[in-house]
């Protein structure tokens, strides 16, 4: 709310090294899993600490009420955030049933290669909304005053930014993935590479209605949310009952990807209906992102297989360049087909060099 973004990054950082530091701990002396999730909560505990101590750093007249006072608050504290934390149940669980499938209908040990392609989609998909947390405030102001054009541009510009640098994450992680994966575990459970691809690609999906969710947000309308991730969990596991048991991880996949299309084309639908904007102007920022993924993706997949094999900090040299080569194509071709204008390109230039 204050704009100290640097300052709420420390606080995700504080975590982070915590439970870091503290796993490697426990693990080389024996505290096993007990141990790494003590180190977990620890993290969260002086998470909250260094938060409590950047807010009086940065929150310059920030001051605590009364409980009184924010007893008044908690019915649109509820209706404002309650749908969100619906919306963030519906949407872990859409992401996590299908191990519980897989280790019912199939065998557990298809769980490693699904995970393993979750957590690396969930990376990958957690970039870009760093760049949504900005347009939430922007947005509501813009709201506030009334100001439709100004949002109708706010939208096509971020819908824009948000997804060139979605599809470059995307084709770095869907081309790289055989070279990352061998780098990193060296011995690749079968199935990680396809649930690495099928992921990202139902991630890039998810992405489409980032900017219409943060749009949303800043409406007030966040009972959209709670409705499209129920959208996507319902059909997932409908889908998923049927295909996990006959095809396994690919059926997986399959259910995953079906979901988030038609819970994604649902949200941009009821998001015309508030606004009256077209569906092909929501649209407009995602297929020319897709395609360009497409065509990038199969062809550095067939390239990236003609690599000689490598190990050590040499396979992870072969990492960066299957990975980094991708995304500047992607990022190179956009520009070309003016899908990003160079105008956009110097406005941010200037903005950063100004900073």
């Amino acid at each position: 709310g204050w704009g100290r973004f640097d300052l709420a990054n420390a606080v995700t950082i504080s975590s982070v090294v915590v439970q870091v530091a503290g796993a490697l701990h426990a693990i080389r002396h024996g505290g096993g899993l007990i141990g790494v999730i003590t180190y977990a909560i620890l993290g969260t505990i002086v998470a909250t600490l260094v938060g409590l101590l950047m807010l009086r750093i940065g929150a310059h007249g920030f001051a605590w009420g009364t409980w009184r006072g924010a007893l008044t608050r908690i019915r649109e504290v509820v209706a404002f955030g309650g749908p969100l934390q619906v919306g963030n149940v519906l949407a872990v669980a859409h992401q996590q049933v299908d191990k519980v499938m897989l280790s019912r209908y199939v065998a557990l040990v298809w769980v490693a290669p699904y995970e393993l392609g979750l957590r690396a989609a969930t990376v990958m998909g957690s970039l870009p909304q760093i760049m949504l947390t900005a347009l939430i405030s922007e947005a509501s102001g813009l709201h506030a005053v009334g100001d439709h054009e100004g949002l109708r541009a706010a939208h096509d510009r971020a819908a824009r930014w948000v997804m060139t640098f979605t599809t470059m994450l995307a084709a770095a992680l869907v081309v790289g993935s055989p070279r990352l994966l061998a780098a990193w575990l060296g011995d690749v459970p079968p199935g990680s590479d396809l649930a690495v691809v099928g992921l990202s690609i139902a991630m890039v999906l998810a992405m489409a209605t980032g900017v219409v969710a943060a749009l949303a947000r800043a409406f007030g309308r966040t009972r959209y949310e709670a409705e499209y991730s129920a959208l996507a969990l319902v059909l997932h596991v409908a889908l998923g009952l049927w295909l996990v048991p006959r095809h396994g991880l690919v059926g997986a996949i399959i259910a995953t990807l079906v979901a988030n299309v038609v819970a994604v084309a649902w949200y941009l639908w009821r998001f015309s209906r508030l606004t009256g904007w077209r569906m092909r102007a929501l649209l407009a920022p995602s297929w020319p992102p897709f395609v360009v993924l497409g065509v990038v993706a199969v062809a550095g997949r067939v390239l990236v297989a003609r690599l000689p094999e490598a190990h050590g900090l040499l396979g992870w040299l072969w990492v960066a360049i299957a990975a980094g080569v991708p995304a500047l194509l992607v990022l190179g071709l956009l520009s070309v087909v003016g899908f990003v204008t160079p105008d956009e390109w110097r406005a941010v230039l200037r903005r950063r060099v100004a900073r």
